[in-house]
């Protein structure tokens, strides 16, 4: 019973969503999940674009039918104004984009509508007829699509309204957080399916929309334009016996991400918040130097902003024939797609994929000499020749690195912001740390039976991801969390908004309820204990939930390795069965719903074993001293 339930959670969720569906206020109408008889609902809406003017309006229509649907003698409206939706065709399981002016809305999504009803601004989009003026209010109105009967086929409600036919129970409403995510801009899109890039049902109800207030896995959250949700919303998995190698931060990976740039033939593609490495980069330009394609996509606003020294990495690769790219609110008048580009990613060859906790800098990679000890940051890197994690990481890194996207800038030599350091610039040299005492220098090579790859901000809440390996354990089990950040709770911190509970720390506190040995080290070099959001407040909240109910559950803080605990690992033994879970991936609202974060999770009994060793070190001497004197 217990062995097969990690691989039946699925099913159950998946049924459990159904079943949920039918149950919802408004009705279920036409078909099983609740979709209208023609098969055609509406699938998103942007009403407060980012154009001027509001002219990259645009709402989605969306065939979930088994059969084309022509749309002849159909209408769209808004009560003031509407389109003629005649020409429109959409096939099966399809989605058309209307827009009111295809080219403001191809720059703000990046691909062109399939129509457009404003201005003719694209003569390769078609032009739908109008009455009145269909345009939709920042602060509320409404959407209704009927059909040539005069019937209403599906209808929105937003903001302020009005309420009218064919919507039932209150309007959707962006999703802010009490402020932490923004109002404006906010694309109102349908909840998708578990196992279908498919809407998950339509009862007429905000329940139906991500910004549902009453869900806290598939709703609270918001969404922008040029994000890739249905792409990604189901993540890239592989089974089989693929390689894994896993090199621990401060102490080896180093030398294994050396070892990897050095073995690159055809071409080494990078994403990651920041690249501030003098080893690194050159080693990267030499690959471009000797006819390697080497590309590299960093974030444009990092916080503290883009130092000297990554500059000079950039410069250093540019100048060797590479190319690098930042992602950018501030030049083109672009709007940056995610929160942060936070996701540490590397992409060798087509053949070999490593995902990261840590950043290409000298904390996380020191180059300092090691037999004498060094320091730096805790975390770990995991690559894998698995090639649907390839191919997903490499559609992960086309998509977010494609240059023709206005919020993709290059390094340039004459910007001062994107270009050159100072002229008299040189990189700090080498510092011998010996603060801490190396302990994990070699680069493990183990095997792996699964692997998944999943995505913020599309999936990382799904509930078959990392939630389920959370949600599968119970007496017997263990839980094992190494983060930089676990909030213990998720919205604005403010003593006057009303906070959500943290998602992964209460389905933590579940397992331990069903009997799960669960522990979380959180680090303490980073954190603000005064902060409400603060990883020193979770501890408290985690150990007064453990002693009121006597858990087997325990949380601490730690900055095992000098200059803090950087990783986001979860580590999980469920029914015997070894479970690694490792990326960029943090455990803020923020991380989860508005970065672009990357995260491997792997059965690998070998990969757990060695990583739990990591965590025991950790969890038993959480300061960095070796022999806890203060040097």
């Amino acid at each position: 019973m217990k062995a097969s339930r990690l691989e039946a959670l699925l099913a159950v969720i998946s049924m459990l969503a159904i079943l949920s569906i039918a149950a919802q206020p408004g009705g279920v109408r036409g078909q099983a999940l609740g979709f209208p008889q023609q098969g055609v609902v509406i699938g998103d809406l942007l009403y407060d674009g980012y154009a001027s003017g509001d002219k990259d309006e645009a709402f989605s229509l969306w065939n979930v039918g088994s059969n084309p649907v022509s749309l002849n003698g159909w209408h769209a409206t808004d009560g003031e104004g509407s389109a003629d939706l005649s020409p429109v065709s959409i096939p099966a399981k399809a989605k058309v984009w209307i827009a009111k002016e295809a080219t403001a809305f191809e720059r703000t999504f990046g691909f062109p509508p399939n129509y457009e009803y404003g201005a003719n601004t694209d003569p390769d989009v078609p032009n739908l007829n109008t009455t009145g003026n269909l345009s939709f209010s920042n602060s509320g109105d409404e959407l209704s699509v009927i059909d040539s009967s005069g019937a209403i086929v599906d209808a929105l409600c937003y903001g302020k309204g009005p309420l009218d036919a064919g919507w039932s129970g209150d309007p959707i409403q962006p999703y802010t957080a009490g402020g932490l995510f923004r109002k404006s801009n906010q694309l109102l899109s349908r909840k998708l399916a578990l196992n279908a890039r498919l809407p998950l049902g339509d009862t007429d109800t905000a329940s139906d929309w991500v910004q549902d207030p009453n869900d806290p896995i598939l709703g609270r959250r918001p969404e922008y334009p040029g994000w890739n949700r249905e792409k990604f919303w189901i993540p890239a998995k592989a089974s089989g016996n693929f390689q894994l190698a896993i090199a621990v931060a401060p102490d080896g990976t180093t030398e294994k991400m050396l070892g990897v740039i050095s073995g690159a033939r055809n071409c080494i593609y990078y994403e990651g918040y920041t690249l501030e490495n003098p080893s690194i980069a050159q080693a990267l330009a030499q690959k471009a130097q000797s006819g390697v394609r080497v590309a590299v996509l960093l974030e444009g606003g990092p916080v503290g902003g883009v130092s000297e020294l990554e500059k000079w990495c950039a410069q250093t690769i540019e100048n060797s024939g590479g190319q690098v790219y930042f992602m950018v609110n501030d030049r083109n008048g672009a709007h940056a797609r995610f929160r942060f580009l936070h996701s540490k990613l590397l992409i060798v060859d087509d053949s070999l994929v490593g995902v990261g906790t840590e950043n290409i800098a000298i904390g996380s990679m020191p180059d300092d000499p090691l037999n004498d000890g060094t320091g730096g940051s805790r975390g770990v890197w995991v690559f894998t020749d698995a090639q649907a994690i390839v191919n997903r990481a490499k559609e992960i890194w086309s998509m977010d690195a494609d240059p023709s996207r206005q919020d993709v800038f290059r390094w340039n030599a004459s910007d001062g912001k994107y270009g050159p350091p100072p002229a008299d610039y040189t990189p700090p040299p080498p510092f011998d740390w010996k603060v801490y005492r190396i302990e994990f220098p070699q680069t493990l090579t183990a095997q792996a039976s699964q692997l998944e790859l999943l995505t913020a901000p599309e999936a990382t809440l799904r509930p078959d991801g990392i939630l389920q390996l959370i949600d599968s354990a119970g007496s017997g089990d263990e839980v094992l969390l190494e983060y930089l950040e676990q909030q213990p709770r998720w919205g604005k911190s403010s003593a006057t908004v009303q906070e959500d509970p943290n998602v992964y720390l209460e389905h933590l506190i579940d397992a331990a309820r069903r009997g799960a040995r669960v522990r979380l080290l959180l680090d303490s070099f980073f954190d603000s204990p005064s902060s409400r959001m603060s990883n020193r407040a979770t501890v408290d909240y985690v150990e007064t939930v453990a002693s009121d109910e006597g858990l087997d559950l325990s949380a601490r803080l730690g900055n095992p390795a000098w200059h803090g605990l950087h990783g986001k690992m979860v580590l999980a033994r469920i029914s015997g069965k070894g479970w690694i879970a490792a990326g960029s991936l943090n455990g803020s609202e923020v991380s989860c719903k508005d970065n672009r974060e990357v995260v491997l999770i792997a059965q690998s009994d070998q990969g757990f074993a060695f990583l739990k060793q990591v965590f025991d070190r950790d969890w038993a001497n959480p300061n960095h001293w070796d022999d806890g004197a203060d040097r």
